[in-house]
């Protein structure tokens, strides 16, 4: 990962070098707790013998390992997407839409960090999706 001096933002990002920093930051421990729970969510997948003395406790740990798989998964995305956001920083690309190229926008990159999308992209994104397109 990239050190704190060879990080930026794009100019049309409008962030200042300590916003740039403290996202820096931010995305760095976002990696590390995901990293993290990654390496526990496998260990866990990969515990066997287990005998279970009845169908529902069976079937109660048959949920629990498929909840697994969902949550390892979604981690396992917005772990890509933290790696894409500090390639960005190291590149001088970060705080731009990537279907647009439009500033994402500070609130929204205070709030989550690894954006891909400015807002309005979003959106349209997740009504397509919503309607089935």
């Amino acid at each position: 990962m990239a050190d704190e001096s060879a990080v930026a933002a794009h100019p049309d990002a409008g962030l200042s070098p300590r916003e740039v920093a403290e996202l820096h930051q931010r995305l760095l421990a976002e990696h590390e707790r995901l990293r993290t729970a990654l390496t526990g969510h496998r260990r866990e997948a990969h515990e066997t013998g287990r005998v279970f003395a009845d169908e529902a406790d069976a079937a109660i740990h048959e949920r629990h390992v498929a909840d697994l798989a969902d949550a390892t998964e979604r981690r396992r995305r917005m772990l890509e997407d933290v790696e894409a956001a500090l390639g960005k920083l190291a590149d001088g690309t970060y705080g731009l839409c990537e279907a647009t190229d439009e500033p994402i926008g500070r609130a929204r990159l205070r709030v989550t960090p690894w954006a891909r999308y400015a807002v309005a992209y979003q959106e349209l994104v997740e009504r397509r999706v919503g309607h089935g397109r």
